[in-house]
Parts: C-alpha cells; sequence; structure tokens
C-alpha cells in the first residue's frame, strides 16, 4: 500500500495537487462526496460558529456568523466567487451577532441579527448593502419592548416584492418578568423602513418565530408557541400563513408528537411545485427528540409527516437547515448525539418529494469532539450543496465549518442505466487511466464525472481517495476487483447505489449496451 500511495502522488498527481492529497485526511470526501471548504476562526485558537448562508444577485456564496478576537465576539459576512474553493470576509463588526442572511429583487444584501447583545438586553437589527458596494447601513433597530431583548431569526420575501424578518421579542409579563412574543416584521420599500405585521403569543409564556418561506400563493412563518398554562407544559410546532401580503395571518399547522410533550419547528422550504416543507424536533413520550419533517402538498391546507428520524436509531437528534436545490432535491441538516452523548454533523436527503430519505453526510470536524449543522443552507447558479455550521477542535474551541457537495454529486440522479464499476472515465476498460481520471476529479477538478456509481469503485458510497488506490491495487497487486456490476456492465445492486441514486448513471455509457 505504501509504495502505491507513493506511486499515485509521484505520476499520477501533478505536484500542483499534491499538497491536497496530503490534506485531504482532516477533510476528507464524506457519505457522498461532502467535503469541507471553510474552515475558520477569526483569531486562530478562539471560538467561530457559522449561523446561516445564502447567496448574492450574482450568485456567490456567503455565510455569516460569529468570531472571537479574544476580547469581543464580531459579527462576520463571509464570501466565496470561485464556488467554495476560496472565501474572504466582507464585512466584520463587533457587538453585533447575526443569525440570517438574505437579498432581494433589487441585489441588496441584508444580514440580521442581535445589536449590542454584550450590553444588558439585545436589540433587534437589519443591516442593508447594496450589492456592488462597500458600505453597510442599519435600517431596523427595534425592540418590542424597550429594555426588554428582542432579535430576528430569519429573512424572507414574497412573490409581492415584501420583505419580511421574523424572531421574538419580549415584554415584561410572564415568568420571570418575560414573556416571548411571536414578531414578523415587514418592509414595503426594499428594507428602508418596517412595521410589526404579527404579534403572535396565544397562551401566557412564549412564542418564536424561526423560519420564512414563500410560494406563489402565501407566505408563511414558522416557529413555536406555548400552549398550556406553564413553561412545562409543552411547546407546539406552529406554521402560520399569510395569503396577503403579510396584512393577515393564520395558523395552519399545529403539531405535537405527543400530547404536552415539546415541538418546535427550526426551517421551512417550499419547491417549485408549491409543496411547502418544515423541518424540526418532537418529543414522544419515553423517548429522545425525533428528527421532524413535514410536507403540505400541492398549495393544499394538510400537513403530513415524512420523515421521523433518530440517529443509531434511538438518539436524540435535530435539524436546525433546509433546503431544496435546483432539481427539486430536498436537504436537511443538523445533528445527532452518538452513544458517547457526543453531536454528529448530520444531512439528509430526499430524491423523491420527501417520500423517502437518506442519511448522506456524517460528520465530525474532530473524532470525539461535537459538530453541528446549524448554520445555514444555500446552492450557488452552477448546483454545488453548501451547508455551514461549527464543529469543536481538539482545544475545545468551536470552528465555523462550511461544507460543500460538489454540483456532479448534487444533480447525479439515475435512470437505471447499465454500467461498468471502477470505469471512471467511462471508455469500456478498467485501468490506470481511470485511478488518474477519479483523482483530477477529486483533487485537480479538471474532469467531471457521468457515471458516479462507476466511479465508486469498492462500493462504499464514497467517492475518495480509496477508489482509485483500490483500482490500482487490484491491477497492480492482485488486490479485491471492482464490485459489481464488473466485469461485464449491468445495474447497480447494492443498497448504498438505491439510497443514493446510484442504481445507474445519469446517461448510459456508450460501451454498456
Amino acid at each position: 500500500m505504501m509504495h502505491l500511495a507513493a506511486f499515485v502522488r509521484n505520476w499520477l498527481l501533478p505536484a500542483s495537487a499534491l499538497a491536497l492529497v496530503m490534506a485531504s485526511s482532516g477533510s476528507s470526501m464524506g457519505q457522498t462526496g461532502w467535503f469541507t471548504t471553510d474552515d475558520f476562526q477569526l483569531v486562530p485558537g478562539k471560538t467561530a460558529n457559522a449561523e446561516d448562508m445564502g447567496t448574492d444577485s450574482s450568485g456567490n456564496i456567503l455565510a455569516v456568523g460569529t468570531g472571537s478576537d479574544g476580547v469581543k465576539t464580531h459579527g462576520i459576512v463571509r464570501r466565496s466567487t470561485d464556488g467554495g474553493n476560496t472565501w474572504s470576509i466582507i464585512h466584520s463588526a463587533p457587538d453585533f451577532y447575526p443569525r440570517a442572511v438574505g437579498n432581494d429583487s433589487s441585489g441588496n444584501l441584508f444580514v440580521l441579527g442581535n445589536i449590542a447583545p454584550g450590553l444588558e438586553t439585545s436589540r433587534w437589527g437589519v443591516m442593508r448593502r447594496a450589492d456592488s458596494g462597500s458600505s453597510w447601513f442599519t435600517v431596523d433597530d427595534f425592540q418590542y419592548v424597550a429594555g426588554k431583548n428582542s432579535w430576528p431569526d430569519s429573512f424572507g420575501k414574497d412573490s409581492l416584492g415584501n420583505l419580511y424578518a421574523a424572531g421574538l421579542g419580549n415584554d415584561a409579563s410572564g415568568t420571570g418578568g418575560q414573556a416571548q412574543h411571536w414578531i414578523v416584521r415587514r418592509s414595503q420599500d426594499g428594507g428602508t423602513t418596517w412595521a410589526t405585521v404579527d404579534d403572535f403569543k396565544p397562551f401566557d409564556w412564549r412564542a418564536e418565530a424561526h423560519a420564512i418561506a414563500n410560494n406563489s400563493s402565501a407566505v408563511f412563518v414558522a416557529g413555536l408557541a406555548d400552549k398550556g398554562s406553564g413553561q412545562n407544559r409543552g411547546n407546539h410546532w406552529i406554521v402560520r400563513k399569510s395569503a396577503d401580503g403579510g396584512c393577515t395571518w393564520i395558523t395552519v399547522d399545529d403539531f405535537q408528537l405527543s400530547a404536552n410533550k415539546s415541538a418546535n419547528a427550526r426551517a421551512l422550504a417550499a419547491d417549485s411545485l408549491g409543496n411547502l416543507y418544515a423541518a424540526g424536533w418532537a418529543f414522544e413520550k419515553g423517548q429522545n427528540r425525533n428528527w421532524i419533517v413535514r410536507k403540505m402538498a400541492n398549495f393544499g391546507g394538510t400537513w403530513s409527516t415524512v420523515d421521523r428520524f433518530q440517529y443509531l436509531g434511538k438518539n436524540s437528534s435535530q435539524p436546525a437547515t433546509l433546503g431544496i436545490d435546483g432539481s427539486g432535491k430536498i436537504y436537511t441538516a443538523g445533528y445527532g448525539s452518538d452513544n458517547t452523548g457526543l453531536y454528529h454533523w448530520l444531512t439528509r436527503r430526499s430524491l423523491d418529494g420527501g417520500s423517502t430519505w437518506a442519511l448522506v453526510d456524517d460528520f465530525q470536524h474532530t473524532p470525539g469532539q461535537n459538530s453541528k449543522a446549524d448554520g445555514g443552507f444555500a446552492s450557488d447558479p452552477s448546483g454545488n450543496i453548501f451547508i455551514g455550521g461549527g464543529g469543536t477542535d481538539s482545544s475545545g474551541k468551536s470552528r465555523w465549518i462550511v461544507r460543500k457537495l460538489p454540483a456532479a454529486l448534487a444533480f447525479a440522479r439515475s435512470v437505471e442505466a447499465p454500467f461498468l464499476r471502477g470505469d471512471a472515465n467511462v471508455d469500456g476498460a478498467v485501468d490506470i487511466s481511470d485511478a488518474s481520471y477519479t483523482l483530477e476529479y477529486l483533487f485537480l477538478g479538471t474532469s467531471t464525472l457521468g457515471c458516479l456509481a462507476a466511479a465508486n469503485a469498492n462500493g462504499d458510497g464514497d467517492i475518495d481517495i480509496s477508489d482509485p488506490i483500490g483500482i490500482l491495487e487490484y491491477l497492480f497487486i492482485g488486490g479485491p476487483a471492482p464490485v459489481a456490476p464488473y466485469p461485464k456492465c449491468g445495474p447497480g445492486t447494492l443498497l448504498v447505489d438505491e439510497e443514493l441514486g446510484w442504481v445507474g448513471c445519469m446517461t448510459p455509457p456508450k460501451t454498456c449496451p
């Protein structure tokens, strides 16, 4: 194995790719090709975390979050203009905690978060920047009640051009002298002025708005509301809807998995068909948190649970973000506890409108430390998928993490065409050129995989360096042959092929009849 690894480095890869191969052990391709594309701290050894992701009007990827310089916490906006290969800070400000990012139809960028959180109370803040400019301006500075905490948690827009910010605001009543209100604020003039259009607190303690989405008929906001007579009666998962540009609102989903057991809707997304998806968590009596996805189909008012998941079959799990790519694939990401109590960064995906789901990324930045995919979803015009969050390193400090699924993998979909396993370049034979082709794809980006299942030579569900190494071992030192279909063309037969949409190639290879 050692001499084969040296052979790969010295002969199959140019020198420019060598550093990438050497570095791959720390951020290697995960299940279905996910890898870490941004691993950041504002000051080395100080905590940082990505909170949300989005795009600007040019399709560049944005990530917002926080980073400590050792004295203060800074709100940070990072941008990639090259598909996630490199990132730079385009804004950094102390005493601001970004929680959401978005843009409008005029190209303005908006960052929402807590203003002056180091003071006694935080204020709801919205900052705006013209996409071609470099200056940021605060366009909403709000407290529901003076001296009581308020903050936004999400940004959205509707088909009428209205902008929305959703979050919470505390009043002076309730347990502990504060009760939380579900707050939605709207701007009808591109973010210049804002007004509260939904103030929702159905009972005595708290309500929180967490997410916004729209289809062509309405705008929706999701969150939680306490509908009992005290703090411990169990929160309800709530989705509210406005069909008149935010003027009036009604509750369209009120859900608990078990009566008086808490549930919380954390994320929303709508597909091109008008289906709406909500992701969050819910308790059932005698169980840990369940990862839940609910769906409202075809503009209708009926909701159903389409995914219920616990990591390792029984452990506490919860999604924090939800997104849909250009081909209609649904991604939900969050975290789940392993048997030692440590959190894993988890991403699940549905290829069929929510009917079935598969775990496609299970990641820890540092083995034995927590990682959470709680920092947003974005996709760029090329079809690359990005999910943000945080991962704890070996020193116990959180790091700002963005993971990427390349477009070639994100858009792969099976039509059950036959293929030859190991034939990465689809030329009809398995030879040294296939190992070279896969390495160029992984580390140089100079090749495109037309058949993902064929490139997954060892059939483990990952396209990574073990596949070309396995081919070389088979060709030169008698290692295991590629798994079926090999040595003749045929459809995929592995469970992992089916789960990942790899039961065949995207198009039938000309070399397979």
